[in-house]
């Protein structure tokens, strides 16, 4: 018998992997080339770690479940040896969430990635293991859409995204993580299965909303492993806007009064520094550009659409706005993950 302390964390972890075993069979892992695979996520002190070649702490054990009632099975487990648990998605979270300071168990849910799309409601049920990117093409394949669409897109899962409150770069129409959310299958510490049930956005006339306590808890309060969506029908039309400004002040005035009265799906406001410097991510601003740039998309049934981005440049030319055109917006959509997923063979601004 190995007894394996932490700080104040101590347990006997051959025990405890047994246990593991006899419910998950081949899917407990404890070679130390697997558990170093989780010794982190992409925030600044992992890779720090990984560039000096410094020892990262690294968790006991990883577990893979297959569903709630083996989530289930794990934490109880966890929760009768005081063993320290850490919910797993895509590992691309910024903060440093996921670093095992404690050792512990890891529980990867990315074997857990059922979808079932509700055409009459207009929602989706997916499990915590399934891939943003992967969820909305599924959608996208039945003319649906989320409108979710984070820099993770391409890593993040379903539960990660719910876990830290994620936020996507058209939230300023379909909204953020915690806005699409109607309901939640939670796996309490102490093994307990809860399903919150499907209802709208809180509206505070039915009590506690046991949604948005769970959202954003980073797997603190619990291992979230469903959710319910709210999604959309794929936008007739999408148009790209982009106006230079001389000033930010000016841009800025701008933003206000569109928001005003139209919402758009994207805005996005740069100031001259960061639109002038060659690191600027998305885009190579016109040289028209020597102020603040900003960027619009506006999409959904064609006439709606066309009527707000119309109103948009009314507002921007009124606040001294030059209009770029749309290939700066479009550039800006078609290249927005290149910063966090360079393509293979990149384009000559990008090398």
């Amino acid at each position: 018998m190995s007894i394996f302390s932490r700080g104040k964390y101590t347990f006997d972890i051959d025990e405890v992997y047994r246990r593991l075993s006899a419910i998950l069979g081949d899917r407990v892992k404890r070679e130390e080339y697997v558990r170093q695979s989780y010794s982190g996520d992409i925030c600044w002190l992992s890779l720090y770690t990984i560039f000096k070649k410094l020892d990262a702490p690294m968790p006991d054990i990883v577990t893979f479940p297959k569903d709630s009632k083996e989530v289930s099975e794990i934490l109880k487990i966890a929760n009768q040896f005081k063993v320290p648990v850490i919910p797993w998605g895509g590992g691309s979270g910024s903060q440093g969430g996921v670093i095992p300071l404690f050792g512990g168990i890891v529980v990867d849910l990315k074997l857990m990635d059922g979808v079932e799309v509700n055409e009459r409601e207009m929602t989706v049920t997916a499990e915590a293991g399934v891939i943003c990117n992967e969820l909305e093409v599924k959608l996208n394949e039945k003319g649906l859409t989320m409108g979710h669409y984070p820099a993770s897109m391409f890593s993040a899962t379903v539960g990660g995204m719910l876990a830290t409150r994620s936020a996507g770069v058209a939230s300023t129409k379909y909204g953020k993580i915690e806005d699409m959310v109607l309901g939640l299958e939670v796996v309490l510490p102490n093994g307990d299965i809860i399903n919150t049930g499907i209802k709208p956005r809180y509206t505070g006339a039915i009590g506690p909303d046991l949604v948005q306590l769970f959202v954003g808890s980073e797997g603190t309060l619990g291992i979230i492993t469903k959710a319910t969506f709210q999604i959309h029908p794929l936008p007739e039309r999408r148009i790209f806007s982009s106006f230079s400004f001389k000033t930010l002040d000016e841009g800025y005035r701008a933003v206000v009064d569109i928001l005003k009265k139209v919402t758009p799906a994207i805005i996005r406001l740069y100031d001259e520094e960061e639109v002038m410097k060659a690191k600027f991510k998305t885009i190579t601003p016109p040289k028209e550009a020597r102020g603040a740039l900003l960027i619009l998309v506006f999409d959904g049934i064609k006439e709606i659409a066309e009527l707000e981005e119309k109103i948009a440049r009314e507002i921007c030319i009124k606040h001294g706005g030059t209009y770029m055109g749309s290939e700066p917006a479009e550039n800006w959509w078609k290249k927005r993950y290149h910063h966090y997923f360079p393509p293979l063979h990149p384009p000559p601004i990008y090398q």
